[in-house]
């Protein structure tokens, strides 16, 4: 990241940069861009990605005339590689400590209890 927030991975992109404040994601979008962002928007074009969960949904924070600046919403979490591994050795374990108990009372009944 750059002194100024700049995410370093957003320098291809000619029409703005992805950046951070504060700990939030935000991208600039230029004025080269404003009038492609205004017709995506009047053709409701967002919307529609949205629904599709093509795109990010996101809120303008800030549009004048030198930027736009918004805020796309954040990003389900995503489960490590770890936590997906815990997860299954642990419904493995779950499904045979069940098969094993059912085994034992299938084949082991109670034995009553001498009085």
């Amino acid at each position: 990241m750059e002194k100024d927030g700049r995410i370093s991975s957003s320098f291809r992109d000619p029409s703005g940069f992805v950046f951070c404040k504060n700990g939030e994601i935000y991208r600039q979008i230029q004025p080269i861009y404003r009038e492609t962002y205004r017709l995506i928007q009047e053709k409701r074009l967002f919307e529609i990605l949205w629904e599709e969960q093509l795109l990010v949904p996101h809120r303008e924070v800030k549009n004048d005339a030198s930027k736009i600046v918004i805020q796309p919403d954040r990003i389900p979490y995503f489960l490590s590689l770890r936590m997906v591994v815990w997860a299954i050795a642990r419904c493995r374990f779950v499904y045979f400590e069940g098969a094993k108990t059912a085994a034992r009372k299938r084949f082991f009944p109670k034995r009553r209890q001498c009085v």
